[in-house]
């Protein structure tokens, strides 16, 4: 073990620039290990998840089709003898994915905040955090009081009691029973009804 130690060492606390998928999951493993991660290291998920922000695109499978036109399994990107297969393909996606962070103007960002983040992260799943619990209980009961506050206050200016979560509910008591306006409001994509999200609700802020 002393040697695989000694020889894992040498390639990840190089100089050397890695080119990486995921990381964190790697910084976990070679802890485990007791061998350290280099800081030089290029990271193609991340460079991924900040390209395409909120999309399903950020697996080494989907990155692979979407940047590479190379199709493989999941299995095939864990199996050692096929992952060898698409290992030079990093190279691409190293070169690739760092011109596309440059025209976005985010490269800064991925380099200084997004990948020195994946080493406190992993470090906070090893290790944990400190939470004040008595500071949290107290809090908690701070805004318990806040919330039964409202919710009186909304029960009196509705004139009934009823589920606030339940959005069929809200819908009636707001344009029904209140009889307000609802133009200019949003319908839910899914039942067409009108929606009470947030930020539709706040257009009628100023409507009762």
């Amino acid at each position: 073990f002393s040697k695989i130690k000694k020889e894992l060492s040498a390639l990840f606390c190089s100089d050397r620039q890695k080119i990486c998928n995921d990381v964190k999951a790697e910084l976990h493993h070679l802890a485990s290990m007791g061998v350290d991660f280099g800081q030089n290291f290029f990271d193609v998920m991340i460079a991924s998840y900040l390209l395409h922000a909120g999309e399903r695109r950020n697996t080494l499978v989907a990155i692979l089709a979407y940047y590479c036109k190379v199709n493989v399994s999941e299995s095939a990107a864990v199996e050692i003898k096929e992952f060898a297969k698409i290992l030079p393909l990093f190279f691409d996606l190293h070169d690739e994915l760092s011109v596309l962070l440059k025209k976005e103007k985010i490269f800064s960002v991925f380099s200084e905040i997004e990948q020195p983040l994946c080493r406190v992260l992993a470090m906070m799943e090893r290790m944990g955090i400190a939470v004040d619990k008595k500071y949290f209980l107290e809090l908690t009961d701070e805004l318990e009081k806040i919330i039964d506050g409202l919710t009186k206050n909304i029960y009196k200016a509705a004139g009934k009691e009823f589920n606030i979560n339940s959005p069929l509910q809200l819908q009636k008591v707001l344009f029904e029973d209140l009889d307000i306006s609802a133009e200019g409001v949003l319908k839910t994509a899914k039942n067409k009804t009108i929606s009470t999200a947030a930020a539709e609700l706040e257009k009628l802020r100023d409507a009762h």
